[in-house]
């Protein structure tokens, strides 16, 4: 297909549209349950497992650090369709093949179809949006709603913008449910929001205009927040404990996250963000330029301000206080990336031809990275909880006994169940603290064999030597995330290698 400066037939921009979009949701619905569900997705089906809604929202999320949409979500999924890891990945794959064709209508409007193309191009073959489809966590279902509210918002902004455009009705409403939902997705959603309203009173301050359109627009997002504000407080006062405070590495590992982890894609992609920005400082010694180069009609400006401002103002918050900035939360800066890596190679100063073999060249070396390099669905990237379970399925002796170490037992006990096993989780432990606890429990049961299988979590040095002191090791498993040993209690033998 011929395009001529970004334009070109429609007919063939839909087509090649099209095929992105069966591609990169073959890739997103693949072997979506090839992988055991890790830590973090068992904890999203434990928090919505409960038999009523209020329950969830009371016993599940309020003990967490989440506001409450995607756990409502997976509750009505566990409740009438399944709790499988296809069912519970399933609304993370649809909103990882939608975010595709927002990123798509977002290059258009700020751009053209050709930088559109692009960007749907690296969205629908890069790991990142790729994982993230296949994960049972609200991160997909976060990036797709940023796409959809700042792309509502970027029209809002153009009709603001012009005196003679009347305020659409089904955009503002749109606008506002959008921004109602995003907030109970994530807290980070509520940042995006919150940048939006900031951008629209920047502007009515530069253009002297009255703000009484901006508050009538966030009202509703705000008192339908209401509700979740004193939750809210509790969580953002607590944190997340495990995130540590960054460093200066942690903001280039942002790039190798985008990216596929890998430094020389890395490498090669900055050498066109390099060109394209030099490019556009030359072009600055224009005063025509230098009068729409930093302003929100300049959209590679506004790109600039929606990955820079979120990925800094984390970092610094971050410093000062409770840390809170991981790659997976500011995936919410995913999109002005690609779309700005579009635009780099859609600027070139080069031949058409040559434009799109570069074009489909880069998201070629990605995919191929991704298949053949990084194995993506042949390799195991999440904690093999499943594996692990099934192993004690497959060779449990009789007379056994089965330890767990985890933040939550239920999470063996969810395999146990898929797997058709009558076994559970006997007792809970794996700290120095607990081998008082266990050496009483373990006097009265008759078992011969003990099972310690642990997941997410290291177990005390001192409790495993305790085991390892008192009963004779038979077998020894390691996972990735999971770790497993088998002791035996009586008629003891010679110790046997690992297993």
């Amino acid at each position: 297909m011929k395009i001529k400066n970004g334009a070109g037939s429609k007919g063939g921009t839909l087509i090649l549209l099209l095929f992105i979009l069966l591609f990169g949701g073959a890739l997103r619905f693949y072997g979506l349950q090839t992988q055991s569900f890790w830590n973090d997705e068992l904890a999203s089906w434990e928090i919505s497992q409960y038999s009523t809604l209020t329950d969830v929202i009371q016993k599940g999320v309020c003990p967490d650090v989440h506001p409450p949409g995607y756990q409502i979500l997976l509750f009505f999924i566990e409740q009438y369709i399944g709790d499988s890891e296809a069912m519970l990945r399933f609304p993370s794959a649809v909103a990882g093949v939608f975010s595709i064709w927002l990123i798509f209508l977002l290059g258009k409007t700020l751009y053209s179809r050709r930088e559109a193309l692009i960007a749907a191009g690296l969205m629908a073959v890069s790991w990142c949006p790729i994982f993230y489809s296949q994960e049972a966590r609200s991160y997909s279902l976060l990036l797709l709603f940023t796409q959809i509210t700042t792309f509502l918002w970027i029209s809002l902004l153009r009709n603001f913008q012009d005196e003679e455009k009347k305020w659409k009705p089904l955009l503002l409403a749109g606008y506002i449910i959008s921004a109602i939902i995003i907030c109970y997705l994530h807290y980070f959603g509520l940042f995006v929001i919150a940048l939006h309203g900031l951008g629209l009173f920047v502007v009515c301050l530069k253009q002297k205009k009255n703000l009484f359109p901006i508050g009538l627009l966030y009202l509703p997002v705000f008192l339908a927040y209401i509700p979740w504000l004193p939750t809210m407080f509790e969580h953002l006062s607590k944190g997340p404990i495990w995130i540590v405070r960054p460093k200066f590495y942690h903001l280039t590992d942002y790039f190798n996250f985008c990216f596929n982890h890998t430094t020389y894609i890395i490498l090669i992609l900055s050498v066109f963000y390099l060109l394209f920005f030099i490019s556009r400082v030359k072009k600055c010694a224009s005063s025509e330029e230098r009068k729409t180069m930093f302003t929100f009609s300049n959209p590679t400006f506004l790109l600039l301000l929606w990955f820079i401002i979120p990925v800094a103002t984390v970092y610094i918050k971050s410093l000062v206080s409770v840390p809170i900035m991981t790659n997976r939360n500011l995936i919410i800066s995913l999109p002005p990336l690609y779309l700005l890596l579009a635009r780099s190679i859609a600027a070139l100063p080069l031949k058409q031809r040559t434009l799109h073999f570069i074009a489909v060249g880069v998201v070629a070396i990605i995919f191929i990275d991704l298949i053949f390099v990084k194995r993506y669905y042949s390799t195991p990237e999440k904690e093999q909880i499943r594996d692990a379970v099934e192993y004690i399925v497959k060779n449990d002796p009789d007379r056994s006994v089965i330890i767990g170490y985890a933040y939550n037992p239920k999470f063996f006990n969810y395999y146990f169940c898929k797997l058709n096993s009558c076994r559970r989780i006997d007792f809970s432990g794996g700290e120095e603290k607990d081998i008082e606890y266990i050496t009483e429990v373990l006097k009265t049961n008759s078992s011969q064999y003990i099972w310690f299988i642990t997941e997410h979590r290291e177990p005390e040095e001192k409790f495993v030597a305790y085991l390892k002191n008192k009963y004779h090791l038979r077998a020894y498993k390691e996972y990735i995330g999971a770790k497993i040993w088998l002791f035996e209690c009586k008629n003891p033998k010679p110790q046997s290698p690992c297993l």
